[in-house]
């Protein structure tokens, strides 16, 4: 399924946006990394703990994760990229809409 939306994904040109987090990841996992990024053709950006106790110690609480943990410290890693990244700035556009022609301004007001 994984490599059905990486193609999906492809297809739509949008795998630069596109970050891949591996969750669930232990010692004991069938495939590598390495394997998983040659299955689904593309990079593996996060990777996350098992931490199945941990999150339903969470919920049972009603708490937030603690951020000393694996888990805890991975989601901060991720956050912190995600409120980093700028938004794209947009270009001003030099075509002239139409209710400009007619809107009075200060600076027309100012040269006559």
């Amino acid at each position: 399924m994984a490599r059905r939306k990486a193609s999906w994904l492809r297809d739509l040109r949008l795998t630069d946006k596109v970050a891949v987090v591996l969750n669930c990841l232990d010692r004991r996992n069938t495939l590598s990394v390495d394997d998983i990024q040659n299955i689904i053709q593309l990079p593996v950006r996060h990777l996350l703990p098992a931490s199945a106790g941990e999150i339903s110690r969470a919920v049972q609480k009603g708490a937030v994760l603690n951020t000393s943990s694996g888990l805890g410290k991975q989601v901060a890693r991720i956050a912190a990229e995600m409120a980093t990244v700028q938004p794209p700035t947009r270009k001003s556009s030099a075509v002239r809409r139409f209710v400009e022609y007619f809107s009075v301004s200060a600076a027309r007001d100012a040269q006559n």
